[in-house]
């Protein structure tokens, strides 16, 4: 079992502490198949180029091009591997009276008090490496792992285009089902998939991997197995 990072965005750690988001799709490591589409053919939810391969497997034996190979090598892991969230976040307080200006100054081993903005929420955590020298709001880049509160473990791994997402795997991303007005009946699949858009275009389309282009994408199922704060 392998741990690596991941970095979600406030809305989607509330969706995920919430048991609402259990799915997220990223584009990174497929930089070569989206800048050349024709080449790639899809069979399923499994993506090759000339060669059809019966089990991913073969992939080891050399007897396919190295293009191929990436079908192993998905950047968030496999199943059963964990991911550690990044989020934005803020050192608050430390727990000893003083620290020069109330800076971090970089105090190590004490216990401190860090703020999630997703929900406003607070841990103490025993720093072991250098932080941020502010209590200002941090990028979710710069979170550390002793500060993440939050693990998942991968449960499946596959690749697709990024425009066939269906109704349940929407609702797996964290998009409500539901209309929001008294009486309303549930969201059709026109409606999660526009809602899905949306909040795609606004975290990747300036990274030119819009909706429209389609784009090949990872789609990474997760379950969760620790909210209760960051490893000691």
């Amino acid at each position: 079992m392998k741990q690596r990072a991941i970095m979600f965005s406030g809305s989607s750690v509330f969706a995920i502490l919430k048991g609402q988001k259990r799915q997220t799709r990223r584009t990174r490591g497929l930089e070569k198949i989206n800048s050349q589409p024709e080449t790639w053919r899809t069979v399923g939810h499994t993506i090759f180029g000339e060669h059809i391969l019966e089990d991913l497997a073969a992939l080891t034996s050399g007897r396919y091009p190295p293009d191929c190979r990436l079908l192993l090598s998905c950047p968030y892991g496999r199943p059963g591997d964990r991911l550690w969230v990044k989020e934005e976040f803020a050192m608050v307080c430390p727990h000893f009276p003083t620290v020069r200006g109330m800076e971090w100054n970089g105090v190590i081993g004490v216990p401190w008090d860090v703020r999630y903005k997703a929900d406003d929420s607070v841990a103490t955590v025993v720093p072991t490496t250098k932080g941020p020298e502010n209590f200002a709001w941090q990028p979710a880049r710069r979170m550390a792992r002793w500060a993440s509160r939050i693990t998942l473990e991968i449960v499946d791994v596959r690749i697709e285009r990024l425009q066939d997402i269906n109704f349940s795997d929407c609702i797996a991303e964290g998009i409500d089902p539901h209309i929001d007005y008294p009486g309303g009946k549930g969201k059709s699949v026109e409606q999660l998939r526009s809602d899905f858009r949306r909040l795609w275009d606004d975290l990747n389309a300036k990274r030119g991997h819009g909706w429209h282009l389609d784009p090949w994408v990872w789609v990474v199922s997760f379950k969760l197995i620790n909210n209760q704060g960051p490893p000691a």
